[in-house]
């Protein structure tokens, strides 16, 4: 007798089907006695329903997210058809959802040691149930706390520190950032714990040390501009452009800037029968005036092409031109990276 072939899909739809609808119907004793089963002082409850376990756990999440009083945004990768039916004289839209296997929930705030109970099935959805244990995410919270604490103070002790102006202003960015981080999960902490606002009063602290730490860095960032050698203060000009261009403060009073920008344009002069021909280079310098003998944190050098003229002058405000060029490219473009990417 030969053996009958069975097609593929005729043994996988029964399987998929089960899958689908692997939930309990018997009623669970959380959904009758809640506060027995998970009495309120030891742990944060809440329930969530849907079309699937899947759909009802994002919804549980979202009720977590309520108690914690945090916006949270729900990326369930859903994928949707919209049918359009009319009715009268309107149109009525109907939207049928679908949600893949996992649902990427995303927060302002991280909730740690989140469990769910088995769903359960009544004649109208999936019921789940997310619980949080009180002691065990309240530990995790206090160790993250602390962790985040010895980083800040490390990154304010880099903005406090004069000698480089700009590893300072990275440093108070990023302890704003990882303060804002600690001022949520310390809020979340004394939800779990149920603690008052006094606890972890210190730690809180830091997040205005950070931002006035910032405010100091921020003002200075302020730019003197010193040139040697220059030609009718041309490179003097496109420097204090470039810079008030990337949103930096220049002053004309060394004594008002805490930063100073020292350049020196060097030229080389050729004298021949076609004409003056002029080859200049540049090196730049950036070093702050809050610390005596300060070493430069920046510098920038480039050599130029030889530029001629049928006049002295002329070569000069070809070759000075040609440099005004260079540095709108090349020294913009390393001010940006130096101040505003990776530096900062």
């Amino acid at each position: 007798m030969k053996g009958k072939i069975i097609p593929l899909f005729m043994l996988l739809i029964p399987v998929s089907v089960f899958a689908a609808k692997k939930t309990s119907a018997k009623i669970p004793t959380w959904a009758l006695h809640k506060e027995v089963a998970y009495p309120s002082e030891i742990y944060i409850t809440a329930e969530g329903e849907g079309e699937n376990s899947e759909e009802a756990k994002v919804s549980a999440l979202s009720q977590i997210s309520l108690y914690f009083n945090t916006k949270t945004n729900i990326e369930n990768n859903l994928s949707r058809e919209l049918s359009e039916k009319e009715n009268e004289k309107k149109n009525i839209y109907i939207e049928e959802t679908s949600i893949k296997e996992s649902a990427n929930i995303k927060s302002e705030a991280e909730f740690y040691c989140v469990e769910f109970s088995e769903p359960y099935t009544d004649k109208n959805a999936v019921h789940i149930l997310a619980v949080i244990e009180r002691d065990k995410a309240y530990s995790v919270y206090k160790e993250k706390i602390q962790q985040n604490v010895i980083i800040i103070k490390e990154k304010l002790a880099i903005a406090n520190d004069k000698r480089n102006p700009v590893a300072g202003l990275k440093a108070a960015k990023e302890s704003c950032e990882k303060a804002e981080q600690n001022a949520m999960l310390i809020s979340n902490a004394r939800i779990v714990k149920r603690l008052s606002k006094n606890t972890f009063s210190e730690e809180e602290k830091l997040l205005e040390k950070s931002y006035q730490a910032l405010r100091e860095c921020n003002s200075n960032m302020s730019f003197n501009i010193v040139v040697e050698n220059d030609f009718k203060k041309t490179i003097e000009t496109k420097l204090s452009k470039i810079l008030e261009e990337e949103g930096f403060s220049v002053s004309q009073k060394e004594s008002e800037a805490p930063q100073v920008i020292w350049a020196r344009v060097e030229s080389t002069l050729q004298t021949l029968p076609a004409g003056t021909f002029i080859t200049l280079s540049i090196h730049i310098e950036a070093k702050s005036t809050l610390i005596e003998n300060a070493s430069p944190y920046f510098s920038y050098s480039r050599t130029m092409e030889k530029k001629g003229s049928r006049t002295e002058e002329d070569a000069y405000r070809r070759a000075y031109l040609q440099l005004e060029e260079e540095l709108e490219t090349s020294f913009k473009e390393e001010i940006e990276r130096f101040y505003l990417g990776g530096n900062i």
